[in-house]
């Protein structure tokens, strides 16, 4: 088993086409180098964390964090979100996410409600890391 370096950055999604649109920023999800968003950009959605609500955010990390189960998909968590809302009715696509010891997997990657696999993960993070990295995404 490989494990996988998990960081995040900040960005922002500029919206050309709708230009009542607010620009929304985001924790990107950077794996082994790699942005998350990018790599799943045709689905038009953005990370789950960043520029919300204080609470919003909070809730957010205590799901990626596993301190509860998300009350519709229980131990899977919205990874990409409505970039609009993040409200899950516009889409998104959510990952199941385990702790095993000092390790957390996000593996069987989903759009929606299961409508269709996505072929990417499962990716191993070591436990001390991945939750210094999802805590740091907290913003006021």
């Amino acid at each position: 088993m490989q494990f996988h370096h998990l960081s995040t950055e900040v960005r922002q999604r500029f919206t050309t086409d709708e230009p009542h649109l607010e620009n929304v920023k985001f924790s990107d999800f950077i794996i082994d180098g790699y942005s998350l968003h990018k790599r799943l950009e045709k689905y038009d959605l953005v990370p789950s964390l960043g520029d919300n609500t204080k609470e919003y955010q909070e809730e957010m990390i205590s799901y990626f964090l596993l301190q509860k189960p998300h009350p519709l998909l229980w131990y899977r968590a919205p990874i990409l979100v409505c970039p609009e809302c993040g409200d899950l009715g516009c889409g998104f696509i959510s990952a199941k996410l385990d702790r095993k010891d000092n390790l957390v997997i996000w593996s069987d990657f989903y759009k929606d409600n299961y409508q269709f696999k996505i072929n990417i993960g499962p990716f191993y993070f070591r436990w001390d890391q991945y939750c210094e990295v999802i805590k740091s995404t907290l913003t006021d």
